[in-house]
């Protein structure tokens, strides 16, 4: 089982993302990404072993990016939103993304595609000011263009401003979801994060 990202499927404008739609990365870090699963999947064709990928949504938790690169930096007011935040991901937390992979295997369906997200795709700044309530601080501002680019670089600043609107059905149909929406989510990781002391 190869674990991927929505972001081989490059950008698809305002069409809904399932399982059958044809990949088109358009950034190294996608290209490669896709170069490792076909690779992966020819050998185990090759071989008799199924084979099986799963393309998150942006997976969040009480560690990684979510808390490194989003909370510490709107705790410290140093969050700025590329173009506004105006465009559409797909949020899963990290237990649905553990608690789905399993559920495959459980179920022995290792074989062709998942992509695995909540229900409820929803705006970056949506998902950022959210956040940023949660912990009791102002919502961020927005950073020109050019500024995140040179900060980012080109492949992650045109991952993370790709709009994209996908669909979980293939996988609701063998896993149901702890956390329903990253309201859900969120609130969870807010708690995690006050336990350990690190809010």
């Amino acid at each position: 089982m190869y674990v991927s990202g929505l972001g081989v499927y490059g950008n698809v404008g305002k069409k809904i993302v399932n399982e059958s739609f044809p990949y088109n990365p358009d950034t190294e870090f996608a290209s490669i990404r896709l170069k490792a699963q076909r690779y992966l999947e020819e050998n185990c064709n090759q071989l008799g072993i199924r084979f099986a990928v799963v393309h998150f949504g942006d997976v969040y938790g009480p560690g990684g990016w979510f808390y490194n690169f989003l909370i510490q930096r709107l705790l410290k007011n140093m969050f700025r939103f590329p173009k506004g935040g105006d465009y559409y991901k797909g949020f899963i937390h990290v237990e649905d993304a553990v608690g789905s992979l399993v559920s495959i295997l459980k179920k022995n369906k290792n074989e062709g595609k998942f992509i695995v997200t909540d229900s409820h795709p929803t705006k970056f700044k949506e998902f950022v000011n959210h956040t940023a309530d949660s912990i009791g601080v102002k919502h961020p501002g927005d950073i020109p263009v050019f500024i995140a680019r040179a900060l980012l670089g080109g492949d992650l600043m045109k991952l993370l401003t790709t709009s994209m609107t996908v669909t979980k059905k293939k996988i609701s149909e063998i896993y149901e979801f702890k956390f329903p929406s990253y309201k859900e989510g969120i609130a969870q990781v807010i708690s995690d994060l006050k336990l350990k002391q690190l809010l």
